[in-house]
């Protein structure tokens, strides 16, 4: 019976799709059905699904593109469950997809149905009511009362900047406060913002935090073009003019959700990309590495407290630059203690490096990898960095930008964090696959039919040692890396 020692032991029987996997640096076939397998949604809103598909809500939707997607490590079984959410860019999805890990084959599934209101009832800051919404426009104020939908951005030309205002079926009835969809609901789950907390740290229930992308329901924004902060917000969400940022839990027992206000003043997501978000069990905080008055920076929640008690800290500004995509690689779990975050760096337009945030020590620093052969893009979405605990080491995982395979590297860092000509970085390993059709339906350019973006969707798991992989239309892939 295998054994995996994170920051406890946990024994327990690999089930059977991991027992299967033999060899290290081979994909094999981690789900028994594709996302589409997970159940039909039937009709839903505009925007809550791929706003460009006339199949909204298809389970692909969410786990391509700019999803992200989290561990729940001991929820649903002793390996847990993988939940992925999307959001923004015209959609507003609320949905959670699952794929419980513990089962001899696991199956995609709704871990949350889509959320919304009808009316304006339980706090929302938007509804949907078609009938609504054209009663509002053939009204007095017309096309006043109107925000016409773009491809790319929403057109408030004719908007009298009044409330409530109609949108393509949904109602904004009052200017927003966060843009929840009521009951403290987020509107969705966008790139590497979400994060686990499991009771031990919360002291409580088991949690799921979220941080909210900078889009949606809009196509390019949370507001439509030529709308500014104060038009479209209430004062008290707003700093110097600008909108602040809220947080969210939900409650893995009961399913509940509740927001929190705020995120420290002038923190901002960077546009396309995203904050990197993990959680240290030991010391029971959780760090989000996030923009701060346009400099990079980091600040945690403390629940040393419990989650009633949690507090936000003053950040930490002036930090180095991740690049732009790639989640971040946090050493939870790390067996000589240590706190810190790796990711490639952002210097140019590609990069030989990556940045190390040591928590510990408050400070950044790059570490130079060109020997090794290690680079990345600071464009490329499909960079994926996780931390093995037991081995010590930082795994970032990359589709080849140009034969589409699945590539890594193993990076060590040094004893001492700070003597960077300590750390090394192996060779780039490509993986082979375990059955031949494999090729034919993973290799592709496609990101329709192939490999979503990574962020935090492309995962190590310490717990069955394996990283995992998912494609939008094909099932779920895993492999085990070599020591």
């Amino acid at each position: 019976m295998p054994t995996r020692t994170i920051s406890r032991t946990v024994t327990n029987a690999y089930p059977a799709w991991r027992a299967a996997m033999t060899a290290t640096d081979r994909l094999y076939y981690c789900s028994g059905n594709t996302p589409e397998g997970a159940p039909l949604l039937g009709t839903l809103p505009t925007y809550m699904g791929n706003g460009n598909e006339s199949f909204l809500g298809a389970a692909w939707t969410v786990i391509q593109g700019y999803s992200s997607g989290t561990s729940l490590d001991d929820v649903d079984g002793p390996f847990g469950t993988m939940v992925y959410g999307t959001g923004g860019h015209g959609n507003i999805s609320t949905q959670l997809l699952g794929v419980p890990l513990s089962g001899s084959s696991p199956a995609w599934g709704y871990y949350q149905q889509p959320y919304f209101q009808t009316s304006d009832t339980a706090g929302a800051d938007i509804y949907y009511s078609p009938s609504e919404a054209a009663a509002l426009i053939a009204g007095p104020r017309g096309n006043a009362a109107l925000i016409r939908p773009g491809q790319e951005v929403a057109d408030a030309a004719t908007w009298d900047r009044l409330f409530p205002v109609a949108f393509n079926g949904w109602i904004i009835p009052r200017k927003m406060t966060t843009g929840t969809m009521g009951n403290s609901a987020p509107h969705g789950f966008r790139y590497a913002n979400q994060c686990y907390l499991p009771a031990s740290v919360t002291g409580t229930d088991p949690m799921l935090y979220v941080g909210l992308g900078p889009q949606g329901p809009f196509v390019q924004s949370y507001s439509p073009e030529t709308v500014t902060d104060a038009d479209w917000f209430v004062a008290g969400s707003l700093s110097s003019g600008v909108r602040r940022w809220p947080y969210y839990f939900k409650n893995l027992r009961t399913g509940a959700w509740t927001e929190h206000q705020w995120q420290p003043v002038g923190s901002s997501l960077n546009g396309f990309g995203g904050q990197r978000v993990g959680l240290f069990r030991d010391n029971k905080r959780m760090y989000v590495c996030a923009y701060i008055g346009g400099s990079p920076s980091y600040y945690y929640l403390d629940f040393s407290a419990g989650f009633a008690g949690h507090t936000v800290s003053t950040p930490v500004t002036g930090r180095m630059e991740f690049s732009k995509y790639s989640s971040g690689a946090f050493s939870d779990g790390d067996l000589a203690g240590r706190h810190f975050c790796v990711a490639p760096a952002r210097l140019g337009s590609n990069t030989q490096s990556v940045i190390c945030y040591d928590f510990d020590a408050g400070t950044s620093f790059a570490v130079d990898l060109a020997a090794s052969g290690f680079s990345i893009s600071a464009e490329d979405e499909w960079v994926g960095c996780s931390y093995d605990p037991i081995n010590q080491r930082v795994l970032v995982v990359q589709r080849n930008p140009s034969t589409y395979l699945v590539e890594y590297w193993s990076i060590t860092p040094a004893t001492t964090l700070s003597n960077t000509a300590g750390w090394t970085c192996s060779a780039k390993r490509s993986l082979a696959f375990d059955q031949p059709e494999m090729s034919g339906l993973y290799v592709t350019g496609n990101t329709a039919n192939g490999l979503p973006e990574f962020y935090g969707k492309v995962r190590f798991l310490p717990r069955l040692g394996v990283c995992l992989v998912p494609c939008n239309r094909q099932r779920m892939l895993a492999f085990r890396p070599a020591p």
